[in-house]
């Protein structure tokens, strides 16, 4: 443990010191449920304060931090009193306890896992203020909005990526890495929070609530085109640690050649890919398994991932890889 803590006080280090890339997106919430504060048995603690938040910031209902839940077994929060379950995390606008900060774009993701619905659904309220939802029905569909982009398993978990753009009000959902929808959304400029919740009889779990926040609005507006997210940005991979591989993530806002490189502590590129000319707008990922140029297994440390659109870069990520 003390040497994973260290390789990650030197990823930390380096990232501050040494990193020349456009500036990072905010992470505003990163809420696992396997970690304290949070206990098996009990509902989620909730709390408010600067980000990054480790809490949701209401519950209703009777969520419960759960030992296992079908294929999750890291303390996932259940719900399975149907309506009336809830998860709230509030981010801006008119919502209570709000951060400081209204930003142009937000990246979320989250694992959610059915286990047996009845009827109803599971639904991911993105309130901006006007509700858009992401619904896993007991029909086996995901829906967003009222679009099918989907479908889940039960007992089998969904791994959800969604950038939420307030500013052309358009939201791009990933379901377990492929991008899924990219469409409207209804939004005043601005999210005010997302609620997890269930609608009539089943059960499910959820883990791994994570936030960003992009830009600022002031600095879009200050800065108009010259902002450093003007041709997308890179995304935080999934999962991460990661074990045999990582899922990297990003996001063009129009197309262009890219190259996607994984470099060591010392800056040396020990894997690099180009993704196919052209792509269009959106979220996009590719697959890294965690091995160098040469197909050989790249030993436990702490590596960069950095996207790079037309030779400029969008942006550099940080992964743990363990063994």
């Amino acid at each position: 443990m003390r040497a994973r803590r260290e390789v990650a006080n030197i990823c930390l280090v380096l990232i501050v010191l040494a990193l020349a890339a456009p500036a990072e997106a905010v992470l505003l919430y990163d809420v696992d449920f396997g970690t304290p504060p949070h206990t098996v048995g009990f509902p989620p603690v909730t709390g408010a304060g600067p980000a990054p938040r480790e809490t949701p910031t209401f519950v209703d209902g009777d969520p419960t931090v759960l030992a296992a839940f079908e294929d999750m077994i890291d303390q996932p929060c259940g719900f399975s009193k149907g309506t009336g379950d809830a998860l709230t995390f509030n981010v801006g606008g008119g919502s209570p306890y709000p951060f400081p900060e209204d930003y142009d774009d937000y990246y979320f993701s989250l694992d959610v896992v059915i286990g047996v619905r009845q009827s109803g659904a599971f639904v991911v309220f993105f309130n901006a203020p006007t509700v858009n939802r992401l619904e896993f029905r007991s029909n086996g569909d995901i829906l967003a909005s009222s679009t099918i982009i989907g479908s889940w398993t039960q007992g089998i978990t969904v791994h959800v990526d969604i950038h939420f753009d307030t500013v052309n009000a358009i939201w791009e959902i990933s379901l377990d890495g492929e991008l899924a929808h990219s469409g409207p959304v209804n939004t005043d400029g601005r999210l005010w929070g997302i609620r997890l919740t269930g609608g009539g009889t089943g059960a499910e779990a959820e883990d791994n609530f994570i936030l960003h926040g992009g830009e600022p609005s002031t600095d879009v507006q200050d800065g108009g085109g010259d902002s450093p997210f003007a041709m997308g940005r890179t995304l935080p991979p999934h999962p991460n640690p990661a074990t045999e591989g990582a899922t990297i993530r990003w996001t063009t806002s129009g197309p262009a050649p890219v190259l996607v490189e994984v470099s060591d502590i010392a800056g040396r590129r020990v894997w690099a890919r180009t993704a196919t000319a052209g792509v269009p707008s959106g979220v996009h990922s590719m697959r890294w398994d965690g091995r160098d140029a040469k197909g050989r297994a790249l030993p436990a440390g702490c590596y960069f991932v950095r996207v790079l659109a037309k030779g400029r870069a969008l942006g550099t990520e940080k992964i743990l890889l363990r063994r």
